[in-house]
């Protein structure tokens, strides 16, 4: 918790949530909670969140990623994070932090899992009106 108060992160990032983000970081991934904020200390970049509204960080992204094995992008939008559920026009509305978020993700494989998530409900349904 001090580690995280003299970074300042919860400042970074709301997403809705009325807990600080360094109680989120905590409680979604324990101890890799300090390899987030140290790379949040090395590039304050890191820790911008990604998805405008998501609560997300950038590094809190990246750890994801790395450890959670997201197959697809409404995996995470749907299942592992709250972002469709609370604010299903979300993602829509950012469409560059979506991009971004996906490129976090898959990599090389962005662009099309972006495509596929797009094309996907409730998105395609809300397009086409």
């Amino acid at each position: 918790v001090a580690q995280a108060e003299r970074l300042g992160v919860d400042a970074l990032a709301s997403g809705g949530d009325p807990a600080p983000l360094s109680a989120r970081l905590w409680r979604r991934h324990g101890v890799r909670a300090f390899g987030i904020l140290e790379a949040i200390r090395v590039d304050p970049r890191m820790g911008e969140e990604v998805l405008a509204g998501s609560g997300y960080v950038r590094a809190e992204l990246h750890e994801i990623a790395r450890t959670e094995m997201v197959v697809k992008l409404d995996d995470f939008t749907r299942r592992r994070s709250r972002i469709d559920l609370v604010d299903p026009d979300l993602a829509r509305r950012d469409l560059a932090g979506l991009r971004s978020l996906a490129e976090i993700l898959f990599g090389d494989d962005a662009e099309r899992r972006l495509t596929d998530y797009l094309a996907g409900a409730p998105h395609a349904a809300a397009r086409e009106r």
